[in-house]
């Protein structure tokens, strides 16, 4: 199972079958210069301003536009990151640690 959209309904993300289509291509990169713990996640099927957002009251997943707290994600790794392609463009993430806060 894979993030995909639906052709009919395209702010509606779910899980669907794994295939090679544009629906279940994402893109995560940093929201700005500025910025470098949050990013935007966009599909290659949409336009670039729609990004993966949540309701702030049911956390459903939709596409939206705009710049608001619920479009910048965090990614907190399970182990450390060795992958250099990763590393080249969002640098390190650390692991948390017992007692760190989010």
């Amino acid at each position: 199972m894979q993030l995909a959209i639906y052709g009919d309904e395209e702010v509606k993300p779910h899980l669907g079958p794994a295939g090679d289509i544009s629906g279940q291509r994402w893109t995560i990169e940093l929201w700005g210069v500025d910025d470098n713990r949050t990013f935007k996640v966009t599909n290659s099927f949409l336009l670039p301003e729609l990004n993966l957002d949540t309701y702030s009251d049911t956390k459903t997943a939709f596409l939206g536009d705009g710049d608001h707290s619920s479009l910048h994600w965090t990614i907190t790794p399970l182990e450390p990151i060795t992958d250099v392609e990763f590393i080249m463009v969002f640098g390190t993430l650390s692991v948390p640690q017992m007692g760190d806060s989010f």
